[in-house]
């Protein structure tokens, strides 16, 4: 894994009104709000809706599966750390993966921010969501991506997964495929894609890329079935 309804049709908004939209979010970096996760009461379940270009998608957070990861992705949602990400990497029966501000400070300032590891309490089935992370202790950070199949050959490696897609998996599968071999052909990296120079080449390569437009914590949300 790498290291680690539609307001607006995100293609219409250019590089600039992205990175401003999402500098303004962020203009200290304060303690992360996962440090005092794992010793905090468990809270109930929270629903997050990411508003992405290829339509609405509902993230049900279990903070009982992956405390610190939990109460972490909440706070960046929160923050808007996520408003205008792409998913840079989509990839059949695998995964789309997004956590890549629009903002190079924004990246500056969170893609360090490390938390500590959750143990594994639900694996990587499809339609769950993990952070990506590399083969070090504690290296999660703002990587998030979504299991398109059964990838629970993850689980002995520590994802840890902390959600799970309750509305718009159909969205998700749509999203514009961007394969690892694609992606690294273009020249951009992930450390480049952070920064406004890489976000604005990573535009005009690919085109039809989706994005995250907006995160936002959902109230008084009933899920399908309840």
């Amino acid at each position: 894994m790498a290291s680690s309804v539609l307001a607006f049709p995100m293609r219409a908004i250019t590089a600039f009104t992205l990175a401003f939209c999402a500098c303004l979010a962020l203009l200290t970096r304060p303690a992360l709000a996962s440090d005092a996760a794992a010793s905090a009461p468990a809270p109930e379940l929270q629903y997050v809706l990411l508003e992405t270009t290829a339509g609405d998608i509902v993230l049900e957070v279990h903070p009982e599966w992956a405390p610190i990861g939990s109460a972490h992705f909440i706070d960046l949602v929160e923050r808007g750390f996520y408003d205008g990400a792409p998913w840079f990497r989509v990839i059949d029966n695998w995964v789309a993966q997004a956590g890549i501000a629009a903002c190079e400070e924004d990246n500056k300032r969170w893609m360090e921010a490390n938390i500590q590891d959750d143990p594994v309490v639900q694996g990587n089935q499809r339609g769950f969501v993990a952070y990506g992370m590399t083969d070090q202790p504690n290296s999660r950070s703002t990587h998030i991506y979504i299991n398109f199949a059964d990838n629970s050959r993850l689980d002995p490696r520590g994802f840890a997964c902390f959600a799970k897609v309750v509305e718009g998996m159909d969205v998700a599968d749509s999203l514009y495929r961007i394969p690892d071999d694609v992606f690294a052909a273009s020249g951009i990296d992930q450390d480049k894609l952070g920064t406004d120079e890489g976000f604005e080449q990573f535009q005009q390569l690919f085109p039809d890329a989706d994005y995250i437009c907006r995160a936002s914590v959902l109230c008084d949300y009933c899920p399908p079935g309840a």
